[in-house]
């Protein structure tokens, strides 16, 4: 599947970091470890502005909407 969709003649071509990604989940299923491996999975946020944080300061919600490092 992979090669017939990197063909030159496909008219909807995957890009090569989308078919390393797919490759990537394929891997994780075959092995067991896709759901392990989201649940790790944390996407990173924007800062607050100092206007926003401010604002959610004042409902409580500050701390929970902060970027989280690794």
């Amino acid at each position: 599947m992979l090669n017939q969709r990197m063909s030159k003649r496909q008219q909807m071509r995957w890009s090569p970091i989308g078919v390393h990604l797919l490759a990537q989940v394929r891997c994780a299923v075959i092995n067991g470890d896709l759901v392990e491996r989201l649940a790790r999975y944390v996407p990173q946020r924007k800062p607050l502005s100092r206007e926003a944080a401010e604002f959610l300061e004042q409902f409580g919600l500050a701390s929970e909407l902060q970027p989280q490092g690794f």
